[in-house]
Order: structure tokens, then sequence, then C-alpha cells
């Protein structure tokens, strides 16, 4: 389910590592649980807006009772890439880096993917 109130630079993947990247940031919603993975090379800027796009949704659709969750490095984070690895599936392979910029949209800059 893709929320109807989102901003546009968001979208719905598949729900695989296989759409995960270096450079971006994924929510994995659980409903009593969201989890953002920051993608190894993503930006402070892309960081910060999954952090309020996961905060915005934890108040507006689960009324400020899910727990989020962040990996930002998941070697330290052993026990929410456990909860992932559980839905996911283990990562098989290595993570690719995202399209470059000049070679996709405006739209689709600094995007933030939402999985459900």
């Amino acid at each position: 389910m893709l929320y109807p109130s989102l901003p546009s630079w968001l979208w719905q993947v598949e729900l695989s590592w296989n759409s995960f990247n270096k450079d971006d940031i994924f929510l994995l919603d659980l409903g009593k649980v969201m989890i953002q993975w920051n993608g190894p090379t993503s930006s402070i800027s892309k960081k910060a807006r999954g952090l309020a796009l996961t905060c915005h949704l934890q108040e507006k659709e689960r009324g400020g009772r899910a727990q989020i969750g962040v990996v930002d490095d998941e070697v330290k984070a052993t026990d929410l890439m456990e909860i992932m690895e559980a839905v996911l599936g283990c990562r098989v392979g290595n993570l690719y880096t995202a399209i470059p910029n000049g070679s996709i949209n405006q739209l689709q800059k600094a995007n933030v993917c939402i999985y459900q």
C-alpha cells in the first residue's frame, strides 16, 4: 500500500534485497515496527528526509504507536537486521550503486522507498 499523502519523490518498490542500493533510503513498514535502512553512501540530507517521513508516518498512520528503528550501520544494528532478514530473507551478493542523478528525472532524485 502506498500512502496517499506522501511526496512525489517516494515510491513503492519490490519487497526484496534486490531493490536496495548503496545510495538510497528504504523504509520497511511492518505495522507496529518501522525500520529505516540507510544506504552506506546515502547523504545526510537523504537520511534526514527519510527520518522525517518515517516520523510523519508513525504519527499520522500509526497514531504514534509504532516503534522506529534506524539501520545506519548494519554491523551495529544486528537486532534490526535480524528483523529485516526474517522478512526479506538473507541478502546474497553486494549492493549496487544507484543510477546516477543525471540519468533519472527530478522526481526520482533523493528517493526514499517504502515497503509494506
